[in-house]
């Protein structure tokens, strides 16, 4: 059998979503009796001779790089015309279907692109949809105009595999029902527990308790004052490492006005370096209440100790976290009014040092690693 994955990055310009299609295809394609194929957007004249990742075949929906003129054309388009706007992409995703000869398709979302592209498509395949974001809710507010259109997207499709917030949304609303009634829905998590790479970290003589925050800050998902405030509530001996961006230039130079170390954007390569440097990982949890936790479970397969910061009732991270020990979750609010002080310092004072091993992780949290994750994948696809 042969699968497609589309996701709307391709390497090296990968996202956080395209790399958990990735590591599903990865999974898929050692197993005998399966291919896998990628597709998607490129994006710079780099990839023009990039035609695989890991030996797994990628195709693209375009030849030209897009302009940010054909971007807003497309954006017009899309708004009047709806997926009319994915015809030329929908063309060519039929084309690579027959000349690769796919037998079911896997599409990425978000960005939901991936969606309407595949819808526009009317292929003759079974498709699924690997939905890891809401499509239209934001924060609290649900839009239902693009609800209604969701409705219409999800006939396309012969079953979703949602994260579990995004699940239990399905099964409690009255429109969504059917797919659960049906066996359309299936539960599944974000594939990232993965054992890392035996590293030798050279020892660096240290005189503060280093945390550090690796991904990019918004002010309206991830605000960087919770850094800023998080950096204000610690004592002197404590640390703050920030590898990433902002979304607002003022927000980074505020950050380091604050006292955080900013190292700016760095390869995963460093980035993981950094993290098994750390004494702390930090996580900031996202105003987005339909979004699973995804970062905490990099964390935890590092074994590190786990300093997580919700803006609401995150059950869905506090949930995730459940049973590992080395964590301590605290209210965005305490730490701007200073309430959290003392929790968080003492966490910080009593766990630095301290590690879990990854067995004890996967054991607790199997259904996070690539190989279940795949396996029910799978299950649908292979379900007559």
């Amino acid at each position: 059998m042969k699968i497609g994955i589309i996701t709307y990055r391709q390497f090296p310009y990968v996202s956080a979503n395209t790399s958990i299609g990735y590591i599903i295809g990865e999974n898929i394609a050692r197993r005998d009796g399966y291919e896998v194929v990628f597709i998607g957007h490129k994006q710079d004249p780099a990839q023009n001779n990039v035609c695989e990742y890991k030996g797994i075949k990628i195709r693209y929906f375009n030849d030209k790089i897009p302009t940010k003129k054909s971007a807003r054309i497309k954006n017009i388009v899309q708004k009047f015309f709806g997926d009319l706007a994915f015809l030329f992409n929908a063309r060519k995703l039929r084309k690579i279907v027959k000349e690769e000869q796919i037998d079911a398709l896997v599409c990425v979302q978000s960005p939901p692109e991936t969606a309407w592209i595949a819808k526009r498509a009317k292929l003759k395949i079974p498709c699924y949809l690997y939905q890891l974001d809401p499509f239209h809710i934001h924060g609290d507010v649900e839009n239902l105009k693009q609800r209604k259109q969701f409705l219409k997207l999800l006939k396309s499709f012969s079953g979703v595999f949602a994260t579990t917030p995004l699940q239990r949304y399905y099964e409690r609303e009255k429109d969504f029902q059917y797919l659960v009634r049906k066996g359309l829905v299936k539960e599944c998590k974000h594939p990232t527990l993965v054992k890392p790479k035996q590293v030798e970290v050279q020892a660096i003589k240290k005189d503060k308790t280093r945390l550090v925050y690796g991904g990019t800050l918004y002010r309206g998902v991830r605000d960087p004052k919770i850094l800023a405030d998080l950096k204000k509530a610690l004592s002197d001996d404590i640390e703050i490492c920030f590898f990433g961006g902002c979304d607002n230039a003022q927000d980074f130079a505020m950050l380091k006005q604050t006292g955080v170390i900013c190292g700016g954007r760095v390869s995963p390569e460093r980035l993981q370096e950094e993290y098994r440097k750390a004494d702390v990982l930090i996580n900031i949890g996202n105003k987005i209440k339909m979004q699973d936790a995804s970062k905490v479970v990099d964390y935890m397969a590092l074994g590190k100790p786990i300093l997580h910061i919700h803006q609401f009732a995150d059950l869905t991270s506090t949930e995730t976290l459940e049973k590992y020990p080395l964590k301590c979750c605290v209210d965005a609010a305490t730490l701007s009014d200073g309430a959290g002080s003392d929790l968080v310092n003492t966490f910080i004072n009593e766990s630095k040092g301290k590690s879990v091993p990854y067995e004890k992780v996967e054991k607790w949290y199997e259904e996070y690693t690539p190989q279940y994750v795949a396996d029910s994948v799978l299950e649908m696809i292979n379900k007559k």
